[in-house]
């Protein structure tokens, strides 16, 4: 049985809370367990608030420094007898929401996963070769939607209800002939049934009862019903060798994708790590960047139109008094200028340039609305600000606006600027967000350009706008 460790992403922890979370084990398995966390990178060093990886090396022999430990994962991951549940950064109280409903813990790995299928580059570590957690949940969701793994056996039934089997009936059946035409009031049918004996069924089954019991204390975080469909362990069947085997002969005469997917999940897991000699693995379901997760969401509920065809945002795209011409483009976002180098000579130009979240156009109000997914944690004291988007982050935002100023010349277009930051049990979010304020540069208002608004959103609310838009 697993133990459940609660933590919350970017919250410093000292070196003695950290090594209290693991008190089930002795020193030498606590400092193997934490150094697994940091080499996964799920886990990092803090010193004096900077990232050790930051410090130079005066700083690092400086030995009046405080050490600190903060999770930049959010998710659940499993480590030796330990199973940490990580939350993100934004969520005010773990504690109330694990142990009453888990209803935002749940909703989060939800979208994590959509994010995962519309953004590759939404991942955990899953390069880690001991990493099988996202490859369990998913044969048991699997199987929870289609069931077991089964074929067909083809049998002959005497006047069942399959299509008739005119060879064996001509052949095996008394003839009748009314009027020289022949009848039978007797015949034989073809028919499938199921194979319930089908040694990869077996297996099938006996895999997801061992996933179910590795799995049963956090089951509930996915949706997942808990199952015991057998008796029988994996070896049950033979060795890694003829399991595989057995698979693979199964995999060459299926041709049925939705089949060979199931055959080929099955043959992963038991070819995995969990099954070698490997005395300590961590095992990751979420991500390191809930950044880009929460500017995925911000995407779809504000409607992006960056990578829609120009010829399709129904805009003028051209005008010759003030030699603007965008026909030759394809999409919104290629209006976006890209760095040009001259360096000895040559002229190069860059493959990338500034990227902004959202662009929608509204032609209803005729104006151009820049979202940009800010993850943050703003907290204001009396005197001070902090958490906030630095002056990189603003200097990008009036920039964007910058380089769609002439297409929005053109069309008799203003603009809207805003900052979108999640915020928890944010009950004046009724869909829209809430107005928090705004931030200006000045030199930027001399250019006619607006103050950038903070929107803040009901994290909750957001996460289900998101999930029923995709």
């Amino acid at each position: 049985m697993q133990r459940i460790l609660l933590f919350k992403e970017s919250c410093q922890l000292s070196e003695e809370c950290l090594d209290k979370s693991f008190d089930n084990s002795n020193d030498f398995e606590k400092e193997k367990i934490i150094n697994k966390l940091l080499l996964s990178r799920v886990l990092k060093r803090v010193v004096l608030n900077v990232d050790i990886d930051d410090l130079n090396t005066s700083e690092e022999g400086n030995h009046d420094s405080v050490v600190k430990y903060k999770f930049s994962f959010v998710g659940i991951l499993t480590i030796d007898s330990y199973c940490l549940v990580v939350y993100p950064k934004y969520i005010q109280n773990i504690d109330n929401d694990f142990y009453n409903n888990q209803l935002k813990l749940r909703q989060i790995i939800n979208v994590i996963d959509k994010s995962r299928l519309m953004n590759e580059s939404i991942l955990g570590q899953e390069e880690y070769s001991a990493n099988i957690l996202p490859l369990m949940i998913k044969i048991l969701k699997d199987y929870q939607s289609q069931g077991l793994y089964h074929t067909d056996q083809a049998i002959i039934e005497y006047n069942g209800e399959g299509s008739i089997n005119w060879d064996l009936t001509v052949n095996e059946c008394q003839t009748y002939l009314v009027n020289k035409k022949p009848y039978y009031f007797d015949f034989y049918t073809d028919n499938q049934r199921l194979d319930e004996f089908n040694i990869i069924r077996k297996l099938h089954a006996c895999i997801i009862t061992d996933i179910a019991k590795q799995l049963e204390p956090i089951l509930s975080l996915f949706d997942i019903n808990y199952v015991e469909l057998t008796n029988d362990t994996i070896f049950d069947f033979g060795d890694i060798d003829h399991i595989n085997y057995l698979l693979n002969s199964e995999l060459s005469l299926q041709f049925i994708t939705k089949k060979r997917l199931i055959l080929c999940d099955l043959l992963n897991y038991i070819n995995s790590s969990q099954y070698s000699d490997e005395e300590l693995g961590i095992d990751l379901y979420g991500t390191n960047s809930f950044n880009l997760v929460w500017e995925q969401v911000c995407r779809v509920i504000y409607q992006d139109d960056l990578y829609k065809k120009l010829n399709s945002l129904k805009l003028r795209l051209s005008d010759a008094e003030n030699n603007i011409d965008y026909r030759s483009l394809l999409t919104l976002k290629d209006i976006v200028d890209k760095p040009v180098w001259n360096y000895q000579g040559e002229k190069f130009t860059a493959s990338k340039t500034l990227e902004l979240d959202v662009l929608r156009v509204n032609h209803h109000d005729k104006k151009f609305e820049i979202y940009d997914g800010k993850y943050y944690t703003v907290k204001v004291n009396k005197n001070s600000i902090s958490g906030q988007p630095g002056v990189s982050d603003i200097t990008k935002q009036y920039l964007y606006q910058l380089a769609f100023s002439k297409l929005a010349q053109i069309n008799q277009f203003s603009f809207s600027n805003a900052f979108v930051i999640p915020v928890d049990e944010l009950n004046r979010d009724y869909g829209d967000g809430v107005d928090y304020g705004f931030v200006k540069l000045a030199m930027f208002n001399e250019l006619n350009l607006n103050d950038i608004q903070i929107i803040a959103r009901d994290a909750q609310t957001a996460f289900d706008m998101f999930l029923k838009m995709t």
